[in-house]
């Protein structure tokens, strides 16, 4: 019985508290294999509203989306992988930067206060993750000398990390 009242609680405190984000500018989401354009773009807990160009609400379920962009910046749902290379979860990475056939990807494991990789619930601090997707696949640089000599390969500089 405690199990199903904390249970509902927890339910209750998260749907009155879900923070809702909003992106305004030109930008598009990829759901389902539809490019939709969007002038702005609000994520609830369950569901992700888009205000097209043309002015009209579409109203997607958040597993439903596979990519989007907002204010210039785009986002893949790519596998949040470990350091052992197993897959921990799904996320949304920044496409970060693109040469050849190589694309730089990065995570931000603790922008919400809770680190999956690590388990960890830490006070709110942007701690980022590098993943490189080319030929050989998609891996997490977790090693300091090949982060650094891939963030050179793509022109990347790092101004705090």
């Amino acid at each position: 019985m405690k199990t199903k009242i904390l249970f509902l609680f927890t339910l209750l405190f998260t749907a009155l508290f879900a923070a809702e984000t909003k992106a305004t500018g030109d930008g598009y989401v990829l759901a389902d294999g539809k490019i939709i354009p969007c002038s702005e773009m609000h994520t609830g807990f369950f569901n992700t509203k888009i205000l097209t160009p043309d002015g009209s609400m579409i109203k997607i379920p958040n597993g439903n989306i596979e990519a989007y962009s907002r204010n210039g910046r785009h986002y893949e749902l790519l596998p949040l992988l470990n350091c052992s290379g197993d897959t921990v979860d799904q996320a949304f990475m920044e496409l970060v930067a693109v040469n050849r056939d190589s694309k730089l990807y990065r995570y931000c494991t603790n922008c919400n206060k809770y680190d999956p990789l690590t388990g960890e619930i830490a006070p709110l601090n942007y701690n980022y993750r590098y993943y490189l997707k080319d030929s050989s696949g998609f891996r997490l640089l977790d090693c300091p000398v090949e982060k650094q000599q891939t963030l050179a390969y793509f022109h990347v500089k790092v101004l705090s990390d």
